[in-house]
């Protein structure tokens, strides 16, 4: 029965895209706890292992624009010479199950404002079968941002610029999604679901700032 649901939600995921609404009513229809979980896992995995190097090819155009006199030298202070500051591969799959859980915070909190706004129960098996298939956007917008900064590598603020816009596009993007998905699950309107969505990774945006301050 899992394989089934799976293999129809599936086919839903190309449309959360495009057409999330539409998507994620079949979705809800048909999906599970236990599928949503699995599908999450995969997409944020895979989303995870595509943003590879991208923070070390970033730091290329921060360099190259330095070198140009587009940006000035302490715009690289914190660097060290020959020192590795991006994520290695190894370091990006410790932190999946991070990802992951941190993920699965933000639907609780974003799922439990939307349906407390409108006094209905929160539903958690709901809102992660129905969220579950949503991080397609976050592997796309990790694909595209890391190609975009292996291709212009040497092309200094131009590079950065085009970046800088292209993450603009995909967090109104992904806000669309998400909170759609949100207003889906929990039965609300667009609106409520993307406030609540957007509350929710302000919130986890805090927790993990502290959290790393205090690792400091």
């Amino acid at each position: 029965m899992e394989m089934i649901q799976m293999s129809f939600g599936l086919k839903q995921i190309p449309r959360t895209l495009y057409s999330p609404k539409s998507a994620f009513k079949k979705i809800k229809k048909d999906s599970s706890v236990t599928t949503g979980l699995l599908i999450a896992i995969v997409l944020i995995s895979l989303g995870s292992l595509a943003s590879y190097g991208m923070s070390g090819n970033i730091e290329r155009m921060m360099e190259t624009a330095v070198e140009e006199g587009q940006l000035p030298e302490e715009a690289i202070q914190g660097m060290e010479e020959d020192q590795e500051t991006y994520l290695t591969l190894n370091q990006i799959i410790m932190s999946i199950p991070i990802t992951v859980v941190l993920f699965l915070v933000s639907i609780v909190i974003a799922g439990w404002m939307a349906s407390a706004w409108d006094r209905k129960k929160f539903k958690m098996d709901k809102n992660v079968a129905v969220l579950g298939y949503s991080p397609l956007i976050d592997l796309i917008q990790s694909f595209t941002l890391s190609l975009t900064a292996f291709l212009m590598i040497d092309s200094g603020t131009t590079g950065l610029g085009i970046i800088g816009l292209l993450f603009i596009i995909f967090l109104v993007w992904e806000i669309w999604i998400k909170g759609t998905g949100i207003a889906v699950a929990n039965n609300t309107s667009l609106l409520k679901g993307i406030v609540s969505w957007i509350v929710a990774v302000i919130i986890i945006g805090l927790i993990t700032f502290f959290l790393a301050l205090g690792t400091l």
